[in-house]
């Protein structure tokens, strides 16, 4: 299995997980509600778990995970190297499609658990405006560019209304080259004690593979 598909793998496991979790929250505090009849202790409850659920979310997202190629990545090893190599992101479905099925799922479980009862208007509306933030965060990303140009690596990363500033590394200079997060994903260089994160959800691997073989595979 590549490093790529681990990280999948990773990603649709976090999202089972963020999903049974819902599913304990609202059943969590239906019970205490609705069985009990504890109104005020059900609402703590769910607040707790709440921001348990938060926290986990936080720590996983700065979880960093050294990037090491396996056998089928770096079996093009004694290739040459070519002089200049370029990658451009691209859109992540992956993600789009799991804020879609989040949002489906989180009205499912709510109607279900009677904690939540919104016309169809209303939940279209509260899809519309969720996903239009999801899409626009997805498409900027888009235009990000990565370049291998001899012995430098340039990024080229753009906010929501302009490029960001260029940043050029010395191959040479890389101490790490690691993973962070499971749902947007970022490459994260560490260059002279300084970590560089970028933001190449769709390329990471592509481009650690590369670098790491400048950097230790020459």
């Amino acid at each position: 299995m590549t490093n790529s598909q681990k990280r999948l793998a990773r990603r649709i496991g976090w999202t089972m997980f963020n999903f049974g979790f819902i599913i304990l929250m609202q059943a969590s505090h239906y019970i205490i509600d609705k069985v009990y009849g504890q109104p005020i202790w059900a609402l703590g409850v769910l607040l707790i778990l709440t921001i348990a659920w938060f926290v986990m979310i936080g720590t996983q997202e700065k979880k960093q995970i050294d990037y090491i190629p396996n056998e089928s990545e770096s079996s093009n090893t004694n290739q040459p190297l070519s002089q200049v190599v370029e990658f451009k992101n691209s859109f992540d479905w992956w993600r789009l499609v799991g804020v879609i099925t989040t949002l489906v799922l989180l009205y499912s479980i709510y109607y279900i658990f009677d904690t939540m009862r919104l016309d169809m208007s209303d939940y279209i509306i509260l899809i519309v405006m969720f996903l239009s933030i999801a899409i626009v965060s997805l498409i900027f990303p888009m235009r990000n560019k990565y370049i291998i140009d001899g012995n430098v690596f340039i990024a080229q990363e753009y906010s929501f209304l302009k490029p960001m500033t260029e940043i050029r590394i010395p191959i040479a200079e890389i101490e790490h080259i690691r993973i962070q997060g499971i749902a947007s994903g970022m490459l994260v260089l560490v260059v002279n004690g300084v970590e560089r994160k970028l933001l190449c959800s769709m390329r990471i691997e592509e481009i650690a593979t590369e670098l790491y073989r400048r950097r230790w595979k020459q």
